[in-house]
């Protein structure tokens, strides 16, 4: 017990403070508990800032209508309020004022005696490592919730799994592979985060990481992922990635068996950069559109058309021959013409020599595929799209509501949200949209009444419908147009139409026909063969 025994001091005011009548700052008043609490609750809800400070002023009008505060509480909110309000409900989810990203980490993840602040985060973590120097180089995580791990043993095993590695999803310098795949309705399903960052010596954070680190942290999720109930391992059958090779070997190395394909987005990317760096030497105009557009149905064939290796390498071969005979001629622009045609045919080559390679991207990999999977060709991934538009929604869409005045979050929040908020919110925006499909079908649906077995027509017995299906499930696997389609004639298009080369003025139309090349331009010359 402590007493106080006496108190001595100047006990009235001087001069000097009589004199002042102003303080030389605002006295800390308190925001009003009510309007704090409601403040509180929108934001729980994530509401931006702008909105909330306006329903919060709407709320003080309707309460205390005239009155801005009194001598004990404010009614309005200061710029300093939107701090405190955050670090409440980050205090509320787990991430204390003042405490170090990899802190909360390893206090959430550690294999000894973790505290996490949602059982779902010890229930998704598959793999957890802390960057301890000198034992470790980086920080290293692999989540994947229960809802996420049904759904790899669902549409994932045996099937077609999208893998993709992006960078910039929170305020670290780290990584993050994405494991896809597709549910029945052909939609996005991801199956596995694993999330790493880039060491302490690298410079540029996006190329840190090598085939091994891929290698191993695949091994680790496909360990973790155990075994189904027919005791089998989680198999990939059909891998689909970018033009990145450290990618490709990491699958291969875990999945022995595995199909890859190859993204026809990406490989018409790297050939229209190919083309566009090919054709400088020749003037901007109708010659160089000319030839944009010969060699763009070249293009077009190889990868919707021909699903034969050898007919693949003839018309390449043909191509090659005809632009030699226009690099022969004396003129200089045939000879510039055929020289920059010719350096982009000599970089495609690398994509026809290889039959394995060729078959990656080529139509006829879509029908291998769909051949191991037992589906359509219809149904088969020729893209990564799906892929790239989460990554893109992952960046933007789903943690935006989280971000303040638009700051990327840090690692720590960015997993606490993912795991807790994300991805839940995720699979029950799916499950939303199926049953508002379901509910739809049934109203516009009729139920036909059930005729007897004895009524149906001797030509649709349950044998000839059986034997009809399957000719039909038969016939649907064609080399034919897949859903992807839609996007190779609009790439395709930009690239025989020079869309692709910001930095050319079409000076005229031209057209291809009979293999030569005819300018509609009186003033421009354009070599064709004699």
């Amino acid at each position: 017990m402590i007493a106080i025994d006496e108190i001595s001091g100047i006990l009235d005011h001087t001069d000097a403070c009589k004199e002042q009548i102003e303080m030389d700052r605002n006295p800390r008043v308190p925001l009003c508990p009510e309007l704090r609490d409601f403040a509180l609750g929108l934001l729980r809800k994530s509401t931006p800032l702008s909105l909330l400070r306006s329903e919060c002023t709407t709320w003080a009008e309707n309460r205390y209508p005239g009155i801005t505060g009194n001598k004990t509480h404010r009614y309005r909110l200061t710029t300093h309020d939107s701090s405190s309000l955050y670090r409440t409900v980050a205090r509320e989810r787990g991430i204390p004022q003042r405490s170090a990203a990899e802190e909360n980490l390893d206090k959430w993840f550690r294999p000894d005696k973790p505290q996490p602040p949602s059982p779902l985060l010890s229930a998704s973590c598959l793999h957890y490592q802390a960057h301890e120097k000198p034992k470790t180089e980086r920080f290293e995580i692999i989540l994947s919730t229960p809802e996420m791990q049904e759904a790899a043993w669902k549409f994932g095993h045996k099937k077609q799994v999208l893998m993709d590695l992006t960078f910039g999803v929170c305020s670290a310098r780290a990584l993050l592979v994405i494991l896809m795949a597709s549910n029945d309705d052909g939609k996005g399903i991801p199956i596995c985060f694993m999330m790493f960052t880039a060491r302490e010596t690298a410079k540029a954070t996006h190329a840190d990481y090598n085939t091994a680190l891929l290698n191993r942290l695949l091994g680790i999720f496909k360990a973790k992922m155990g075994r189904n109930d027919q005791n089998e391992e989680l198999d990939i059958k059909v891998g689909s990635t970018d033009n990145d090779a450290r990618e490709r070997v990491a699958l291969s190395s875990n999945w022995k068996d595995i199909f890859l394909l190859l993204c026809i987005f990406h490989i018409w990317q790297a050939w229209r950069n190919a083309l566009n760096r090919a054709l400088r030497a020749v003037p901007q105009g109708d010659t160089r559109q000319a030839i944009r557009k010969r060699l763009g149905s070249l293009l077009m064939s190889l990868l919707k058309d021909i699903t034969s290796h050898e007919e693949a390498r003839s018309l390449y071969e043909e191509e090659v021959a005809y632009w030699k005979r226009i690099e022969r001629k004396r003129e200089p622009a045939s000879k510039t013409q055929g020289t920059s045609a010719l350096q982009f045919l000599t970089y495609l080559k690398i994509y026809l020599e290889n039959e394995a390679y060729w078959l990656s991207w080529a139509p006829a990999g879509a029908i291998e595929a769909a051949r191991i999977l037992q589906i359509p060709v219809a149904k088969v991934q020729r893209t990564t799209n799906a892929l790239e538009s989460f990554n893109g929604r992952i960046k933007g869409k789903y943690y935006k509501p989280y971000q303040h005045s638009g700051r990327l979050p840090r690692i720590d929040m960015w997993v606490l949200l993912l795991v807790t908020a994300v991805m839940p919110d995720f699979f029950k925006e799916l499950e939303a949209k199926r049953a508002i499909r379901n509910y739809y079908t049934t109203l516009r649906t009729l139920q036909a009444p059930q005729q007897p077995y004895e009524l149906l027509p001797p030509s649709l017995s349950p044998t000839s419908l059986q034997d009809e299906a399957s000719s039909s499930e038969d016939e649907s696997i064609i080399p034919d147009l897949s859903p992807n389609d839609d996007f190779i004639r609009k790439w395709i298009a930009e690239l025989v139409e020079g869309k692709a080369d910001d930095d050319e003025i079409a000076a005229g139309e031209s057209e291809v026909d009979g293999g030569e090349i005819i300018s509609l331009s009186e003033n421009r010359y354009v070599a064709t063969p004699s």
